[in-house]
């Protein structure tokens, strides 16, 4: 028996561009037998990096959120922390795990200017980076040594995700790869995140087993627009 887990969900308790609430993803994803999943609320300093007050704000939205989908899924369903991070230099987007509360609420309003100036010090504080969705028309190409893996699936039908074309940078830079369904709305069935051989339970544990490469994607057509 193999385990399902969305690395790639957002809810509309916190992402603005999401419609779907805390009871319906429980819902949905408990229907396609998944066991954990992944909540990653888009997150970024936009204008505000300085306005401590707004930014500690934007921290308890995230997690109220979160503990929005914990008490929903009332522990028929694992509900792992993460976010979607944008930063201030381009458009790309970062699903990041490894973080708490009290470490973005303390963040250093600098490093929210380019993902390098996170990452370093990430790194060092265990924490795991994915670039999502890197090939849409918006994105722009980084140097990858400043992620861990990446998003070389991205099942969110309205998107032009070129997922070949990650796959391709994947294999060009020897990064891991992951997939995720890109989950935002109530139409939105799960149709990614990774197949493993027992349930992931904890963020630690899913940092693991992402560093190890053992795991599956789940790639559920169509693939690309």
């Amino acid at each position: 028996m193999k385990y399902k887990t969305e690395l790639h969900c957002h809810s509309k308790d916190g992402s603005g561009c999401a419609n779907e609430s805390a009871e319906g993803i429980v819902k949905k994803y408990l229907e396609a037998g998944y066991t954990t999943v992944a909540l990653t609320n888009h997150f970024g300093p936009m204008w505000n990096k300085n306005d401590r007050e707004w930014w500690v704000g934007e921290v308890a939205e995230k997690y109220d959120a979160y503990d929005k989908l914990v008490k929903a899924a009332d522990g028929k369903l694992n509900i792992l922390m993460g976010l979607e991070f944008f930063f201030i230099d381009n458009r790309n987007d970062y699903l990041i795990f490894g973080f708490d509360r009290e470490y973005l609420e303390n963040l250093e309003p600098d490093r929210t200017d380019s993902l390098r100036a996170y990452a370093e010090k990430a790194h060092e504080d265990g924490q795991y980076i994915i670039q999502a969705h890197p090939f849409r028309p918006h994105m722009t190409m980084k140097c990858p040594d400043f992620v861990d893996a990446i998003e070389v699936y991205n099942g969110h039908f309205a998107h032009d995700n070129h997922n070949f074309l990650a796959e391709a940078f994947a294999d060009h830079y020897g990064k891991r790869k992951t997939s995720g369904t890109d989950h935002h709305d109530i139409d939105h069935q799960p149709r990614g995140g990774i197949l493993t051989d027992e349930p992931i339970t904890s963020v630690e544990q899913l940092i693991e087993v992402l560093k190890s490469g053992n795991y599956e994607l789940i790639k559920t057509p169509p693939i690309d627009r």
